[in-house]
């Protein structure tokens, strides 16, 4: 599992969607790091920890053509 230390300021959501792209694993995320569920916005230097997935992006020959 990766971590990251959070800026002043930052939010949970911000650093997922950065790290990810995506926020589908907020989640897992969250429940990585229940001790900062108390805090709405993060200090300098707070630990987040990320849960690894692998992100795989579709290829254009994966997708659907709707004019063929």
């Amino acid at each position: 599992m990766k971590h990251v230390l959070a800026q002043e300021g930052d939010r949970l959501d911000q650093i997922v969607y950065k790290y990810y792209g995506t926020l589908d694993h907020l989640n897992s995320v969250m429940l990585a790091n229940a001790e900062l569920m108390k805090k709405s916005v993060l200090e300098d230097k707070d630990i987040v920890y990320l849960p690894d997935y692998t992100v795989s992006k579709a290829s254009e020959d994966d997708g659907v053509n709707l004019w063929q």
